[in-house]
């Protein structure tokens, strides 16, 4: 029984190829600001040897050449599980870094055990490699930022019931923690599994700004936003389950601020006190990293119906402001940091051929997930 063939693994990985580092003596990060902005992926094919591709900017432009890179990997035997990891961080660690760097990601997917990496190494055993590879995971940066470590796979068939915990131990060692590995029943799941996490990891990179332009209001008005309401009905507004509220009040040089700030069914990232910028009558208000409640970016759709209301005391009542048009006073950008990527990529011969393309459909639906506009 090959323990080791029965792994497939895969990471990705948006950096760049280089060598491991002492922990003890690190070595100074490459700077910030090298690069492009973007989305950076590398990806590694390993069997018996490990195939390389670089870590590179990626784009719907030139996606086609990373998938073809998937394409061109065969089978062979023999699975170096721990070493192609431990490689992707030496990539991750070599690599230029690209402006705005916020996420640094390996996924790993692996359907067996490791088989040869310590022959590779300097350490005697394959739990030394593995136990080195968990520590890096867990305490090297890369351009400042961590390493968030994906492990997703099922176990192979020769996976006997006495390996089912190594093989457990291996997908959470691989991990950055328990939140981050999926044991699948088949490659159906898998899909899914790595489907789900390319969409997560591009929404982590992207910045919904939202911003909202009206005319000031006097100091000391609540007002709120909502973006659920279609009715100027009053108690529409008190109803809203959408909606960013605050206390406006004037700083010491004329700008409007909002003081308190509740979001509900919405979060962002400014905080519960938002300072605009004077704009003559206006105040325009900018709010970062505006997520729905599910924590997906906002949408042009959401913002749609926005509609402003300041609230009446002395009525207890919110006071609709018809001169409010969300198509002139709010707008909507989406912004995106930089992500680095590493995809390794399992090929033992254990998989077999129709699990091995059904695992490079996988692989290339994951790229097509991460350049999608």
């Amino acid at each position: 029984m090959k323990a080791a063939a029965a792994i497939m693994l895969m990471t990705m990985v948006v950096f760049a190829a280089g060598c491991h580092k002492d922990p003890e003596n690190p070595e100074p990060e490459t700077p910030q600001g090298t690069l492009p902005e973007g989305m950076y992926v590398g990806i590694i094919g390993f069997n018996n040897e490990l195939h390389i591709k670089d870590i590179k900017l990626i784009n719907s432009s030139n996606a086609s050449e990373a998938k073809s890179f998937i394409d061109g990997l065969t089978m062979g035997d023999a699975t170096l599980l721990y070493h192609a990891v431990n490689t992707s961080i030496d990539n991750l660690k070599a690599a230029g870094i690209p402006k705005s760097l916020e996420n640094v990601y390996v996924l790993t997917f692996t359907d067996g055990l490791d088989k040869g990496s310590y022959a590779l190494s300097n350490f005697s055993s394959g739990s030394e490699y593995l136990n080195s590879v968990y520590g890096r995971i867990q305490n090297e940066k890369v351009g400042g930022k961590p390493i968030e470590a994906y492990t997703v796979g099922f176990a192979g068939t020769d996976i006997s019931v006495y390996e089912q915990a190594d093989f457990t131990n291996n997908m959470k060692k691989l991990a950055t923690d328990d939140a981050h590995v999926f044991e699948v029943a088949d490659m159906a799941a898998v899909s899914v599994v790595f489907d789900s996490i390319a969409h997560s990891l591009k929404t982590k990179s992207e910045n919904a700004v939202l911003k909202l332009h009206f005319p000031k209001v006097e100091p000391n008005t609540k007002v709120r936003f909502t973006f659920d309401v279609n009715s100027v009905d009053p108690a529409a507004a008190a109803a809203s389950h959408c909606y960013i509220e605050g206390t406006y009040i004037s700083d010491s040089e004329g700008n409007g601020v909002l003081t308190n700030v509740q979001y509900v069914g919405l979060g962002s990232s400014s905080g519960t006190t938002v300072t605009s910028v004077s704009n003559g009558v206006y105040a325009d208000f900018t709010f970062e990293n505006m997520v729905d409640q599910y924590g997906n970016p906002i949408t042009n759709a959401l913002v749609a119906k926005t509609r402003e209301w300041d609230y009446v005391p002395a009525g207890n009542v919110w006071r609709h402001n018809s001169e409010f048009s969300s198509a002139e006073n709010t707008s909507i950008t989406h912004t995106y940091t930089s992500a680095m990527v590493m995809l390794n990529i399992d090929c033992s011969i254990s998989l077999g051929n129709t699990t091995f393309y059904k695992l490079k459909n996988a692989a290339k639906n994951f790229i097509d997930v991460l350049v999608s506009e």
